[in-house]
Order: C-alpha cells, then sequence, then structure tokens
C-alpha cells in the first residue's frame, strides 16, 4: 500500500473511523507514521518566545496515535519488538528492518511486525471489553492482586477457582500466565 496517500487537512477525513481492532489498520497506522504524524518522536520545549516551527495539529489523528501508543504500551512488548515498531514507524523497509536488527530476511521482519499488530489488537479488544462490561453491562468487578487493575469478575478475565469466594482466582488472566 506504498501508494496509500492521506489529506490531512481534509473535511472528509475518511480515516476518523480507523480503530485499532483491525490488525491491517495498526499495520498502516505505524509504517506511515513518519509521513503523517507531525509530532512523531518530537521533543517538547516550553520556551513559546519565539516562532517557528508550529505545526498544525489534525485531532482525530494525534488521538488515533495517542490510543495507539497507550495500547502499545500496555502490550508489554519485548526491547526488539519495541525497536522494529520504532524503526517501522522512521519508514525503514522490511529489508532494512532486518539489516539493522540483524534479523535475516525482510520475511522475518513481516512476520514479527504482524504478532505485534496482533497482540495490540489483542490488547484493544480486552479494553474495550472492559470498559465496555462495567460501564454498558455494569458487571461485578474484581481487583486483579498482581496488576491491581479492575477488570469484570467473568470467565474470560480470571480464570475460574471452585474453592475461592468469588469463585475465581485472585490474579486476572494477563498475570496468571506471566507465572
Amino acid at each position: 500500500m506504498s501508494g496509500m496517500k492521506l489529506d490531512l487537512n481534509s473535511k472528509d477525513l475518511f480515516y476518523r473511523d480507523l480503530t485499532i481492532s483491525d490488525v491491517n489498520v495498526v499495520r498502516l497506522l505505524i509504517e506511515f507514521r513518519y509521513k503523517y504524524d507531525n509530532y512523531l518522536y518530537s521533543v517538547s520545549n516550553n520556551a513559546f518566545d519565539v516562532a517557528g516551527e508550529v505545526q498544525g495539529v489534525n485531532t482525530e489523528m494525534l488521538l488515533t496515535y495517542a490510543a495507539l501508543d497507550e495500547t502499545i504500551k500496555e502490550c508489554n512488548l519485548s526491547e526488539e519488538q519495541m525497536k522494529i515498531i520504532e524503526l517501522y514507524e522512521h519508514g525503514l523497509t522490511h529489508q532494512e528492518i532486518a539489516i539493522e536488527l540483524g534479523m535475516g530476511s525482510k520475511e522475518n521482519i513481516k512476520k514479527r511486525i504482524n504478532t505485534i499488530c496482533k497482540e495490540v489488537v489483542k490488547q484493544n479488544l480486552w479494553n474495550w471489553r472492559k470498559v465496555n462490561y462495567k460501564n454498558t453491562l455494569d458487571l461485578k468487578m474484581k481487583k486483579c492482586s498482581k496488576c491491581k487493575d479492575e477488570l469484570p469478575a467473568t470467565d474470560e478475565f480470571y480464570y475460574s477457582k471452585n474453592d475461592s469466594e468469588d469463585g475465581f482466582h485472585s490474579q486476572c488472566k494477563s498475570c496468571f500466565k506471566e507465572k
């Protein structure tokens, strides 16, 4: 999709409905970030006494990338995976990333990027369910004894445990799997 073009100033804003619940959307957001995120890895400067590098802000894209960044952070990816994302966001090709990181072929990088994108989508779905179950369905919540995250007390978030008071383990599935 190297021919993809986004007009960030367009009133149409077709991308406003892009969500991070689709692997292909996540891949495209990361792959083309260097073109569309004017603030990618920028350094904040609070000195406003000199006019200069002020750039227009596209709120929809800014919020999309903020949500993507937060979701990536919540995935607890390895250093290697984070480096792949960083290089990909800066516009490097699969082959260039493979050479830079000494990881063999571009096919290897494509597989790793796909795995990363799937993890992001999985985390996004987890977050969506957590909020939706609490706010829309008003389900009973339970605090994980390890991560302290408050999650719906369902078998989707906790493993069953017959001898516990509420029927679930004290740790959420994510924390339980880390053992």
